[in-house]
């Protein structure tokens, strides 16, 4: 499954990171600035980040040795032009030539996957991406990728260098080789984790399939944008319900009902929270009497 390995760390913040140079003329971008070597140009606040950029390599390596399976297929004929798509992977065996304007429907993930039989590219001309939410949608390329004068939304992972000319990104541009802008912008705000394919906002009762997979070092998570709230059924009789990702647990017998909270620990990263849920310890039925009961059993025995 594509990117089931993917945990991008500490590149998860960068706008723009390159594994060579990050050159901006005339471009403007919101967010962090990353280069794996320390050649820049007009990029401001560009710094030197070998941890990001390595991050971003691990997540490159693990999307390509999990390629598919593919919800659909597509040719070097087809632009993507017209086309409503729900949340999925997408599929380029060669090259992606892409024009027009493509809707995004749902909350994600969406996964575009381009080069996967060995060699491809990104040609993104007069191409405008609307809908969806742009830290939801991933665009894999197994080469460089190219867009001009375009409306762009979603990660960027490119296999060489990607250069953007009169171009809007809403979203994230990662590339093992060059960054190069000219005449564009760069809005970030993505700090969330690559998400994979079949997590999102759907009903997590069930594993697998398009109902929400527990992948990386998360136990759960989800898209990010996501409003709706996740319920597992733990055993007959239990339910762990989540309320904006803290669990509450319930017991319950003929005499008593005591709730007990989770614990959780929780992994800032600015505006995106993951937390992590743990095992919960229900305390001893002794415990949960009350103070009548127990001075039964006492006088009883």
């Amino acid at each position: 499954m594509a990117a089931q390995a993917a945990v991008p760390g500490s590149a998860a913040s960068f706008a723009v990171l390159a594994g060579t140079a990050a050159t901006c003329t005339t471009s403007t971008v919101t967010g962090l600035v990353g280069v794996n070597f320390t050649t820049t140009a007009g990029c401001t606040g560009a710094q030197y980040a070998p941890d990001a950029y390595r991050d971003f390599r691990t997540t490159y390596t693990g999307v390509a040795a999990n390629l598919g399976p593919c919800t659909r297929t597509f040719g070097i004929a087809d632009t993507l032009n017209g086309l409503s798509l729900a949340p999925g992977v997408y599929c380029f065996p060669s090259y992606a030539a892409l024009t027009g304007t493509l809707h995004l429907t749902g909350t994600g993930p969406w996964w575009f996957e381009i080069g996967t039989l060995g060699t491809g590219y990104l040609e993104a001309t007069n191409f405008t991406v609307v809908g969806g939410n742009p830290c939801s949608a991933f665009w894999w390329v197994r080469q460089y990728a190219t867009l001009t004068t375009s409306t762009f939304q979603g990660t960027i992972l490119g296999g060489t260098a990607i250069t953007l000319t009169g171009t809007t990104v809403a979203g994230r541009v990662w590339a093992t080789g060059a960054v190069t802008m000219t005449n564009s912008t760069i809005a970030g705000g993505c700090t969330g984790a690559v998400t994979a394919p079949g997590q999102g906002c759907e009903d997590e009762n069930a594993d697998g399939g398009q109902t929400g997979r527990h992948v990386g070092h998360n136990a759960d998570r989800d898209s990010e944008g996501c409003d709706s709230e996740d319920s597992h059924q733990v055993s007959a009789g239990h339910e762990g319900s989540v309320a904006a990702k803290v669990e509450s647990h319930e017991s319950s017998s003929a005499d008593h009902k005591v709730s007990v909270p989770a614990k959780v620990e929780t992994k800032s990263t600015d505006a995106h929270v993951n937390i992590v849920k743990s095992t919960i310890t229900s305390k001893p039925t002794s415990e949960n009497k009350s103070d009548s009961e127990n001075k039964s059993d006492k006088a009883n025995d």
